[in-house]
């Protein structure tokens, strides 16, 4: 009996382990994946305003400042203090008002061809391979998935001006039929701005993996 009980012992004493270590297992995959270490989560992309629901974030900001200010040839030095604080709000305000005729692009269906957008950022930066690119992007702290990222937007909204808002315009007419779709499309959409560390409710993350979601059907 003795011998009997030793191995039951054994293998309790075992299985304990084996469950203690799972646990563990459990506990740190779901810390490394929500980023929680106990004390609540913390927002990873803190929101800046929403357009229609849609958030714009500090990460984007602080991407359009590293490319809208990316110079290959002499790169730009790093901006501080008031200049910063003013180049992160005119950054923000650009971000809303091209939300805004982006949101407007997609209603119509209204898109650029991938190639299209790569082919413009060659143009504009030079190759994805180029040397000197590379050391600006660098310097800068970005990619040049954040090159295609702002070539895109940027160019979506200028061909969408172009194409769509003002093509039944005159020359001359142009700028005053841009501002009135403008104004007209400010004035019904629904734009938020939160002071920092005001809370701030769930929404989508443009160009971030969507939340989870359920749907009843496919209908």
């Amino acid at each position: 009996m003795s011998a009997v009980t030793s191995c039951w012992r054994h293998i309790w004493t075992t299985a304990v382990i084996v469950v203690v270590v799972v646990i563990g297992l459990i506990v740190g995959w779901n810390r490394l994946v929500t980023g929680s270490s106990g004390g609540g989560s913390a927002e990873p992309y803190p929101q800046l305003a929403t357009v229609n629901g849609a958030a714009i974030t500090q990460a984007m900001v602080d991407r359009e400042l590293k490319i809208s200010r990316l110079n290959v040839a002499a790169p730009l030095p790093p901006l501080t203090g008031e200049d910063l604080e003013r180049a992160e709000e005119e950054a923000l305000n650009q971000l809303i008002t091209r939300q805004m005729i982006l949101q407007a692009a997609r209603r119509q269906g209204f898109s650029l061809d991938e190639a299209f957008i790569a082919k413009r950022a060659e143009l504009l930066f030079g190759h994805s391979n180029d040397a000197g690119l590379g050391r600006a992007l660098e310097q800068a702290g970005g990619t040049y998935a954040d090159v295609l990222w702002w070539i895109g937007e940027i160019i979506t909204v200028e061909e969408f001006t172009t194409q769509v808002i003002m093509a039944e315009a005159a020359p001359e007419n142009r700028q005053q039929v841009y501002n009135e779709w403008l104004n007209s499309e400010r004035a019904e959409a629904k734009i938020v701005t939160f002071l920092a560390g005001e809370v701030q409710p769930p929404t989508v993350l443009v160009g971030e993996p969507a939340t989870n979601f359920a749907l009843t059907n496919l209908q």
